[in-house]
This record gives structure tokens, sequence and C-alpha cells, in this order.
């Protein structure tokens, strides 16, 4: 398999649940040869639950992790039927027996706990991040080995923001159908989500996140209303931003100046004052308005 969709499909895979791995040509080696040409590929939480340790790794310094569980969750360190029967049998069924064992070993849910206490370390400032090579779990060989003694100097530091829904949440099931539960579900972390993230852009809107959440994930009411005409439907209070008159003056004279025409109209000055405008803000949208002399007037249509 190539492309796009595959990569996707691969990463949707509930081991022993939804389908076979993905045999994914990985597109830089040679077609011809099968042992290096094809990827095996399932879903990531095998390895890497929570991929804040790839992004550190590639370079990140700060990141936004975004939590599936609620705050407060605490996961089991004992393997259980999964770990010891279902994963187990889905990967020697596939030709995967290293990663069987890794299982039933209990490789997966070490992982997990250490994300977990990683990510709760990180809310008192930077923390050491683990390699996304697998260290636990695995033999131990000379190079791992290196890798665990030299984490106070090889380790990449970073500061992590763990973003969940609040404490006591009622969590997803994976395999879920209910498509109510499922609106409930993306409400909540939509909701948790603007809750933290809009003071820090300086959204004011006067919403909630969880007023924001019923506008842009409106109730099926089996009518035919789209998000889109909710939205329209809707009024919001929004907060405006003044135009000093100073300001305009001091645009107007700098356009005039720049063009030449002591008859240039007030609206190019107006538009360069416009808040969405300032600052080089919106300058895909705005370049050809700024440039003076380049805007027309309504008298000149």
């Amino acid at each position: 398999r190539t492309g796009f969709w595959a990569c996707l499909e691969a990463g949707m895979i509930i081991l022993g649940a939804t389908g076979s791995p993905i045999r994914l040509f990985n597109g830089t080696e040679n077609r011809s040869d099968s042992n290096n040409s094809i990827l095996t590929l399932f879903d990531a939480f095998c390895f890497e639950p929570i991929p804040y340790r790839s992004a550190v790794d590639e370079g990140a310094t700060h990141v936004l992790v975004m939590c599936s569980r609620p705050d407060g969750f605490e996961p089991a360190t004992k393997p259980g039927i999964y770990e010891k029967g279902v994963a187990p049998l889905y990967f020697h069924s596939h030709g995967h027996s290293q990663v069987a064992k890794f299982f039933q070993d209990g490789g997966q849910q070490y992982l997990y706990a250490e994300d977990m206490l990683i990510l709760e370390k990180a809310k008192l400032g930077k923390v050491s991040i683990p390699p996304p090579k697998i260290l636990y779990g695995t033999p131990r060989t000379p190079e791992i080995q290196r890798c665990i003694d030299s984490r106070g100097t090889l380790w990449k530091e970073a500061h992590l923001f763990p973003m969940k829904v609040p404490r006591g949440t009622p969590a997803c099931n994976h395999l879920e159908q209910d498509k109510d539960a499922v609106l409930k579900a993306v409400r909540g972390g939509f909701s948790a989500a603007f809750d933290i993230l809009a003071p820090t852009v300086g959204l004011e809107l006067g919403l909630s996140g969880k007023e924001a959440a019923q506008l842009i994930f409106p109730e099926d009411d089996k009518t035919t209303i789209t998000c889109d005409e909710t939205f329209l439907q809707t009024k919001v209070s929004v907060p405006g931003e003044s135009i000093e008159m100073d300001e305009l003056v001091d645009n107007l004279r700098t356009c005039r100046t720049k063009s030449g025409n002591d008859q240039l109209s007030l609206y190019h000055p107006l538009l360069l004052g416009l808040p969405g405008f300032r600052g080089g803000r919106l300058r895909y949208l705005a370049k050809d308005l700024q440039a003076a002399g380049e805007i027309f007037s309504p008298e000149q249509g």
C-alpha cells in the first residue's frame, strides 16, 4: 500500500479488533527489495502512546500535549487479558514475536505509566525527556544500556504542557459507535482546549468553552441546519477595537507622501488602521491594500 490514506488507516488499527497491520511501501528504497521497502505499521500506542518524545527528539522545546484521558487518570500497571492474550496472539499471528513478548512483559504499560509521571512532573517546569527508542521491556543491549546510563547528559530537556479534560470526566470507549456519546466526548475535549487556549491569544467572546463547543458541534436534532447556519443564527457580543484619530491622520499623511498624491482618499489609511491589518497581521490578505496608491475609492468604482 502507498499514500496518505494508508498511513491514516494504520493509525486507526486497534490491535485484535479492527484488522491486520498495514504493509506500507516506504518510498525511499528499491521496491524490488521486499525486506527494506515494506514497512509494517500499526497504531503508535504500542511504542509511543503519547508522541511528545518524537517531537522533542526532532527539536521541539515547548510541547502542548493533548491527552485523551482526564486529569488524575492512573493507567493499569499489571498486565491483563489484553496484554497477556489478545495483543500477543495478534502479533504472533502476523509474524511479530518480539512485539508480542514486549506486550507480555508489560513494556507498553511501562511506557504509558512513565508518560503519566513525566507529564505530572512537567507541571513544575522543564523536564528530561526519554528518547523515542524503546529502552525498557526489550533486550538490554550495550547501546540501550549506554543510553540509560547517560540520561543525565544526552537526554534532551523540554517544557511540556499537558492539556486534559477535568478530573472525573467519563472516557469515551475506543469502539464507541453511538453518535451522541462521541459528540459529547468531542465537545468535552474542545471545551477544555478552548478554556485554556482562548485567553492566551486574547480571544474574548464572552463564551465559556462549553458554550463554544455547543456552537461548533451542534446537536443532531434531525433538521438540516448545518454548522455554518448555526453560526449565522447565533449572535455573539465581541468587544471592538478603536482607531485613534491621531493614528488615522498620521497614516493619511504617510500614504500621501509615499504616493505623491495630495488628494489620496481616506480609505487607504483607514484600512491600515484596522486591527486585523496592524503589525503585518493578515498580510496575505492585506498586501495589496497596504501598497500606497493602489486602492480604489467608491467613487472610482
